[in-house]
């Protein structure tokens, strides 16, 4: 049988780590997560490859006197300038890629890749589907703002998750997740239905 890896996309607060905590209980010590973050935070460590390949194009602007990347300083940089941000992209994907690549060679079991999404190519050659978590209540979500930080308001957070739901052609299963655990639940066992898992 062919190793499984799943991305699973979605905005912050829309319940990808939900949907994770049912397929840890289903498959236990076989699954290995992987959060895109942590492996970007290994990209941008002092000496790596990210971090050089950072300083070499942006200067050392973004390098704190220890030599260390000031990540905060820039994404606010690149986050201001979409080609800017583009080109962070074309930087760092590459390196992303090799790094998810070599855990899916090295771990025997099943891996979960979790992501806001997976839309360049690369993608396509590591994981077998990507799973979509939406978020279909915003009253829960207006809730759920109190509890958490969300980094917009709950109408910008709807209007974003829209438009990342219509505009995600590697999207092969979509979750539509209304934050109430027994229906997750349920939603979660039609999934590992579909996927024949």
């Amino acid at each position: 049988m062919a190793k499984l890896v799943f991305g699973i996309a979605g905005l912050s607060g829309s319940g990808k780590s939900n949907l994770i905590d049912c397929f840890s209980k289903k498959f236990g010590g076989d699954l290995k997560v992987v959060k895109l973050e942590d492996l970007m935070s290994e990209l941008f460590k002092f000496g790596g490859e990210g971090h050089r390949q950072i300083s070499n194009y942006f200067g050392g602007d973004f390098l704190r006197k220890s030599g260390e990347l000031n990540v905060n300083k820039l994404w606010k940089f690149v986050y201001s300038d979409h080609h800017k941000l583009r080109i962070l992209d074309f930087l760092l994907e590459p390196l992303m890629l090799n790094l998810v690549q070599q855990l899916v060679d090295s771990f025997p079991g099943m891996l979960i890749i979790e992501n806001i999404n997976f839309k360049i190519d690369g993608w396509k050659k590591i994981l077998t589907k990507v799973i979509l978590v939406v978020n279909t209540d915003e009253k829960k979500l207006v809730n759920l703002s109190s509890k958490v930080s969300l980094p917009v308001s709950p109408e910008k957070y709807m209007d974003v998750q829209s438009r990342l739901y219509s505009n995600t052609e590697s999207t092969e299963y979509y979750l539509f997740n209304n934050l109430d655990p027994g229906q997750l639940e349920n939603s979660f066992i039609e999934l590992c239905s579909a996927l024949s898992i």
